[in-house]
């Protein structure tokens, strides 16, 4: 016997006289009850469609959004994504029990205003995107109810939407952030904005400084790791805390961009990052560099190219002393080394991929500068990437670079860092006396993938 039908009975009893009749008392508390009744049942139904139709739009927005992405961003492929969106929902909701809970129409790209706090469609964009379902008379599946029949609600009209944008995390565009621990020892300092995130935990030794708006996040505050003196040798620390987890997806993009950068030909997902605008020559394989073996000299190099470089055996890809590279992008499956006297050469608008799995698939001497120290001026940066990890030695300089490390990132003391942003896959070990300063407009052609997250 069902719910609401308990629920009519039990009232009757109740109310019904000892002779069989029932008053005009027992009547009105009958039809009072029943009523009473049918708010609770059809009440819960109703809020329980509701939650499941939020679910659906929420699941809608999001695959729209991540498919489009997955695709390269072309608003050409929007029916595709649209699609991709209604088969989620479908997986959900199958319409041989719920009907057409949504549409192609359902799902619209556009822009999101913050300040405004609206969405206004634009099938010209694919930085936002609304999708709505809904169970309504006019779609034949409107949401009967049970109990409110009795005073003439047969069904209800129910709809639901979610608004889900793209966005870029700033963390990720500025700062350490690893999947792993990011240690950080003594007497370094962090400007207004720099971010450090971990995965696992952040440690801490003495004598820190974190300047208003600097951000240190974990997954769980308790994780972190301080000396007996806290947050006293640490000023600002505890203003810059912050709970949360990063995906960091890019790391496992390194591996097509290597494929890609190669050969324009190579299957790869949609969203792997294209090469820089620099590139001027991205029609033909990548060119092998023809210099000396095992060195990359500034005379191997024309701007505007793709290389791809070799070494011979068990020896490193050394880049030579006082080379200059500029406008290039170099591709290789060899460690590299940045060999004595590199701290006099420029690395500007440069990318160097290695395939290589090595703990140190890239190591330098002292003093080694990457990008150009021009105040933030927007390019000039540099992008490090490897399958491996990444070891510099004391003196690294980097500005408005980004190295990317699917293992660790560990450089010693007197490191300083403008614009710049490091992620490991592993962890990021630094130890002191370092300079970390913001400039707040990301790190120029810095590889960068899509985030998603709801805005209403």
């Amino acid at each position: 016997m069902s719910h609401e039908q308990n629920v009519l009975n039990e009232a009757k009893r109740f109310l019904r006289r000892e002779d069989g009749g029932m008053t005009v008392l027992g009547l009105y508390f009958f039809i009072f009850m029943a009523i009473f009744g049918a708010f609770a049942v059809d009440g819960m139904n109703i809020s329980a469609s509701q939650v499941h139709l939020q679910k659906a739009a929420d699941q809608a927005a999001h695959a729209a959004l991540y498919n489009m992405s997955s695709m390269g961003g072309d608003p050409a492929n929007a029916a595709i994504a649209k699609q991709k969106a209604i088969d989620v929902v479908s997986a959900t909701l199958p319409p041989a029990r719920f009907g057409t809970s949504i549409e192609i129409t359902d799902v619209t790209f556009g822009h999101f205003d913050h300040t405004t706090r609206k969405f206004t469609p634009d099938p010209a964009s694919t930085s936002a995107v609304l999708a709505k379902t809904s169970f309504t008379r006019g779609r034949l599946n409107a949401l009967n109810t049970y109990l409110l029949k009795l005073i003439g609600f047969d069904s209800f009209d129910i709809e639901r939407w979610a608004v889900y944008e793209i966005y870029l995390p700033g963390c990720l565009r500025e700062g350490f952030i690893a999947e792993g621990i990011v240690d950080v020892q003594s007497n370094n300092n962090f400007s207004n904005g720099f971010c450090i995130h971990s995965n696992t935990h952040v440690s801490l030794n003495n004598n820190n400084e974190f300047e208003a708006g600097t951000i240190v996040s974990m997954e769980d505050l308790d994780n972190l790791d301080l000396p007996s003196s806290g947050f006293q040798s640490n000023d600002g620390l505890q203003a810059a805390l912050r709970q949360g987890t990063m995906n960091l997806r890019i790391l496992n993009r390194i591996e097509h961009m290597i494929a890609l950068y190669k050969d324009p030909s190579a299957v790869v997902p949609g969203d792997t990052p294209a090469l820089p605008d620099y590139i001027t020559d991205k029609t033909l394989p990548a060119k092998k560099i023809t210099g000396k073996a095992n060195k990359i000299e500034t005379a191997d190099l024309d701007p505007g190219v793709v290389y791809e470089a070799t070494c011979q055996g068990n020896n490193a890809l050394k880049i030579d002393a006082n080379v200059t590279m500029r406008n290039v992008v170099i591709v290789t499956d060899c460690n590299i080394s940045f060999t004595n006297g590199t701290a006099g050469s420029s690395f500007e608008n440069v990318m160097i991929l290695t395939s290589s799995i090595d703990d140190k698939s890239i190591t330098s001497p002292a003093g080694l500068r990457i990008g150009a120290d021009d105040k933030c001026t927007d390019g000039n940066g540099a992008v490090i990437a490897t399958m491996g990890g990444i070891s510099f030695v004391s003196g690294v300089e980097m500005y408005g670079s980004q190295f990317l490390a699917l293992k660790d990132i560990i450089f010693n003391s007197n490191a300083i860092g403008v614009g710049s942003s490091l992620v490991a896959g592993g962890v990021i070990d630094a130890t002191s006396n370092m300079e970390m300063t913001l400039c707040g407009n990301g790190t120029g052609d810095a590889v960068e993938l899509d985030y998603f997250r709801m805005v209403l």
